[in-house]
């Protein structure tokens, strides 16, 4: 009742309290015999709570295919498991403080799947796959260092540098204005890492042994002023 009515005096809020419970009794079972207890709402004393078995929660049922999922390192249950987690937690009671910590739980055991499920890709050759759920968890979580350390790392595995250094900049901004922070170590190291091998692409096709006679002798007729044929 102090959730539901905080403020309202003692015997306004359990008159509230018993016309909400006849309303979700009769939601629950529109047509109960006379008299009879709800199937679906037990109360004992002061206790309220829904009937064991009688009622399935699905964040409960998610959170432990999650775990499961987690136990077998399983591409194809991560992905399902993560599918599951990944709808927001009571989005109606956002604020409300009660919901708070569930919520938490929830987001982390995300962001847990959503690496497992990412280094599972890897490991089974699914480059463009990992890439593609790394790049939709950071859409939701944008200033996740993790995700941004993972994905670089990816960008890198595959001999994409330009890319890795754009993820690097993403991460670096993101981190900036959310938390102001730069990025940690690994990340600066791959992102060094990445400059390198750039580099190294970039300068090695200007590397010529013997000169273009060709070349040479257009270039020496046009300084001598010899007109075009």
């Amino acid at each position: 009742m102090e959730q539901l009515w905080p403020g309202v005096p003692m015997e306004s809020a359990l008159r509230n309290l018993r016309v909400t419970l006849h309303a979700a009794r009769h939601a629950l079972e529109p047509e109960p015999a006379p008299r009879t207890p709800s199937s679906y709402v037990a109360a004992e004393g002061e206790m309220l709570f829904l009937t064991v078995g009688r009622v399935r929660v699905d964040v409960d049922e998610a959170e432990e295919s999650a775990s499961v999922a987690l136990a077998s390192g399983d591409a194809d249950a991560l992905g399902a498991a993560l599918a599951s987690l990944g709808r927001e937690l009571l989005p109606e009671d956002r604020c409300a403080d009660w919901a708070r910590e569930r919520r938490r739980r929830v987001e982390a055991l995300c962001e847990e799947l959503v690496r497992r499920l990412a280094e599972r890709l890897l490991a089974d050759g699914r480059t463009k796959d990992a890439v593609g759920v790394l790049r939709e968890a950071l859409d939701r979580s944008p200033a996740d260092e993790r995700l941004h350390l993972l994905l670089v790392r990816t960008w890198c595995a595959m001999g994409r540098p330009r890319q890795a250094i754009r993820q690097y900049h993403a991460s670096r901004e993101a981190l900036a204005e959310e938390l102001g922070v730069r990025p940690g170590a690994e990340l600066e190291a791959l992102h060094r890492t990445a400059l390198a091998a750039l580099d190294a692409r970039t300068v090695a096709p200007r590397a010529r042994t013997t000169p273009d006679l060709a070349h040479l002798d257009a270039l020496v007729l046009i300084s001598a002023g010899t007109p075009w044929d």
